[in-house]
């Protein structure tokens, strides 16, 4: 079943990358300038005029409030379009699409196949508070200065090693210069010791753990790859 009428309200540059569908495909505009809009329609229009299996769909955005608004960007399009036939039926549809945060996807991945990586499903996923309180703990058992090595100060440092995707061993075996002394490796090193005895990850991690995953896992890798033919960044700039 085709529905032309859908992409009706679109400006010509707006149709033109929405209708583009295979192949990568990066949209430059500015603020206000519907990049949102092209995505939400851009999903319609893969399910309800190109036939794509929703479940090949990934949409990724930078906050869950994004996340959920595009949702019901996408829901309030198919209904008032009347695409489907009963809204059930278009809710059924948003199930089968993953969308969400970066940590949200990567949390949905890790809930599946970290026991590979050996955690339980039922990890627990350790906030900012938890966070200091297990670095204050490997700093007292380490003997180290607390005056000279304060929990946020060390907190800052591991947050900042795990974007890099620097773990302990890589650190030590390294030779970069990013001012980050042995007592601050120690604590990192203990740090993610804990972290696995304590069936936890930090919010770095989720990102950290599921590239670790795919990197050591090729069938679980393969498998996604094969899965999301269709891959949708909003606010890519962010990235």
């Amino acid at each position: 079943m085709q529905f032309p009428d859908l992409l009706n309200n679109l400006n010509p540059s707006q149709r033109k990358a929405v209708e583009y569908t295979e192949g990568p495909l990066l949209v430059l505009a500015g603020a206000g300038s519907g990049k949102t809009r092209v995505i939400t329609f851009r999903i319609t229009h893969l399910i309800y005029n190109k036939s794509i299996f929703p479940g090949n769909i990934l949409a990724v955005t930078f906050t869950n409030k994004a996340a959920e608004e595009m949702k019901g960007r996408i829901l309030k399009l198919c209904k008032g379009e009347q695409i489907s036939d009963s809204i059930t039926e278009t809710r059924n549809h948003m199930d089968g699409i993953w969308i969400g945060t970066f940590h949200s996807i990567c949390l949905r991945l890790l809930r599946r196949h970290c026991q590979v990586l050996g955690f339980r499903n039922d990890f627990t996923i350790y906030d900012k508070s938890d966070q200091m309180g297990l670095v204050k703990e490997c700093v007292r058992e380490l003997n180290i200065n607390e005056d000279m090595y304060s929990a946020s100060s060390i907190s800052s440092r591991i947050s900042f090693l795990k974007g890099r995707m620097i773990t302990p061993d890589e650190f030590s075996r390294s030779s970069r210069g990013f001012g980050i002394d042995d007592k601050v490796l120690k604590v990192y090193s203990l740090y993610q010791d804990k972290l696995v005895s304590n069936n936890a990850m930090d919010f770095d991690d989720l990102i950290v753990r599921c590239i670790d995953l795919f990197e050591k896992e090729s069938e679980i890798l393969s498998r996604y790859q094969d899965k999301f033919r269709y891959i949708l960044v909003d606010e890519y700039q962010d990235t």
